[in-house]
């Protein structure tokens, strides 16, 4: 065998047996990400990786496979030193045909019968006593609008939360274009399409957490702007979140006109919404922002809520999200923005 082409296949040994390694390794020298399908927190994720752990090994083991014959016919037929002309033809052999065709269909069988299965488990689980808790979640553009049960009387945006050991059902719909949500951990991808209410189930995880989800399906030029917090709480803490979302703001005195007038003096009265009494923010086109103080992102999930982020926001939205619906502001005073970002950031 050439020195060459010992040196290739010692390479691609050594990488596969990195590759094997790496995939064996312990959760602690490679601790769950953000967004990995590998560490499930939920029965549907779990459902989802009994498919994917088969399937991917199945490929493994046919990319090892031909590869291997590749390498074989590779070095066992090269060209021998004094050899001239082409090799002796052969067609037509029908036990490789007959090899080739049976072996795919016994694949894709094999692939076929845990994807069946499976998809069927994944489909809306009955409730018989009414005890999922069912959410609709609308597609916007690029941010996410979350309307709880009429009982609860909660809207909000981009911040999902569940309380913990439930099963939640989501309404998925959109009122643009395609869009598809996804939380890695807890289950699988829908897509949201206009006209059409899609859904998507799990059972929360028991223990409190937060865990990160985004649009999967591109979408414009915000795509991968467009990303979302759930946050599983414990069922007194939901209950305590919900009952202070479901109420109106409290106004500081100090802002009681100030931040209103100059939030109207930028036009923001024209697509948000802020419930206080006597108010007359009452539009639905934007995220509502009664209690916008007390969520950890703004954007549409893309920037902390800080003082600063929420200045920048209101000042460039278009720079910082192309395509985003809310115009720029940066003709407004310093003094005119510092109110509306004092004033938003008091509306817990």
């Amino acid at each position: 065998m050439p020195p060459v082409l010992r040196r290739v296949l010692a390479g691609l040994a050594a990488l596969g047996l990195v590759l094997v390694a790496l995939g064996c390794a312990p959760e602690s020298l490679f601790p769950p990400t953000h967004q990995s399908t590998v560490y499930p927190e939920t029965d549907a994720a779990r459902l989802i990786l009994d498919v994917y752990r088969p399937i991917t090994w199945i490929m493994v083991v046919i990319f090892v496979v031909v590869e291997g014959l590749l390498l074989y016919a590779a070095i066992r037929y090269r060209r021998k030193p004094g050899q001239q002309g082409n090799p002796r033809q052969i067609h037509g052999n029908t036990a490789l045909e007959i090899g080739w065709t049976i072996i795919p269909v016994v694949i894709v069988i094999a692939i076929a019968f845990p994807t069946l299965r499976n998809l069927w488990a994944l489909a809306i689980p009955e409730d018989p006593n009414g005890e999922a808790l069912h959410i609709k979640v609308v597609g916007k553009q690029w941010w996410w609008e979350f309307e709880y049960p009429e009982e609860l009387g909660v809207v909000t945006a981009n911040e999902l939360h569940l309380p913990a050991d439930r099963l939640v059902v989501l309404e998925l719909t959109s009122d643009n274009i395609i869009h598809s949500f996804w939380v890695p951990r807890l289950s699988g991808k829908r897509d949201l399409v206009p006209g059409r209410s899609q859904a998507i189930w799990f059972t929360t995880p028991s223990e409190p957490a937060m865990y990160y989800g985004q649009c999967a399906e591109l979408c414009g030029p915000s795509h991968a702007l467009m990303r979302f917090r759930v946050f599983v709480d414990g069922p007194e803490e939901f209950a305590a979140w919900a009952a202070k979302e479901a109420g109106p703001t409290v106004v500081p005195s100090t802002m009681e006109s100030d931040g209103p007038a100059a939030m109207i003096a930028g036009g923001c009265v024209a697509c948000h919404k802020i419930d206080f009494e006597g108010s007359f923010f009452q539009s639905r086109l934007g995220p509502i922002l009664t209690h916008v103080g007390s969520r950890s992102t703004i954007a549409g999930g893309i920037l902390d809520n800080t003082p600063d982020n929420m200045a920048e926001w209101i000042r460039f939205p278009e720079r910082l999200k192309p395509g985003a619906l809310m115009p720029n502001n940066d003709w407004l005073t310093d003094e005119q923005v510092d109110t509306i970002v004092a004033y938003l950031q008091s509306l817990e």
